[in-house]
């Protein structure tokens, strides 16, 4: 997963360095599809991953509970995102009305395009290094206690 996140870095190299070559944009857009397939693919497997360590601590599965946190999480990061960018983007000079954008602003459309998806998995990777868990540790205790509940 980590190794995908991190194809987010020459796939924004790429889109800020395109400026307007569409295969280049294309090429960066297809990178940038790859880096996100793990993450949006495995993350549910991080819910159960904890839930199974909930209940090798002796604590409820609560996988409900726990996809509920992690959508609710999602929600209140895509709203923080939203309010970040439209700062930034009124910071410089942004209208939505014009139809040609001053050049501070195009620039800011540049780097958010470019690198904000570059900084987000940069640092879902690094958070990532500290999910360490003995899967098959945990499973195998897990199973044995399933099947031997005394």
């Amino acid at each position: 997963m980590q190794i995908g996140l991190f194809l987010a870095i020459p796939a924004g190299i790429l889109n800020f360095i395109a400026v307007d070559n569409l295969i280049i944009l294309a090429i960066a857009f297809f990178i940038n599809g790859l880096s996100s397939l793990p993450i949006t693919n495995i993350n549910g497997l991080l819910v159960i991953d904890c839930a199974l360590y909930n209940e090798w601590q002796g604590r409820p599965r609560m996988e409900g509970t726990l996809a509920s946190v992690v959508g609710f999480a999602a929600r209140i990061g895509q709203a923080f995102g939203v309010f970040i960018l439209g700062i930034l983007l009124s910071a410089t000079g942004f209208d939505g009305t014009l139809d040609v954008q001053s050049e501070s602003a195009t620039m800011m459309i540049r780097y958010i395009f470019a690198f904000n998806p570059v900084v987000w998995s940069v640092l879902a990777a690094l958070v990532l290094t500290f999910f360490k868990m003995d899967k098959k540790k945990i499973a195998y205790e897990v199973e044995q206690r399933r099947e031997d509940p005394t």
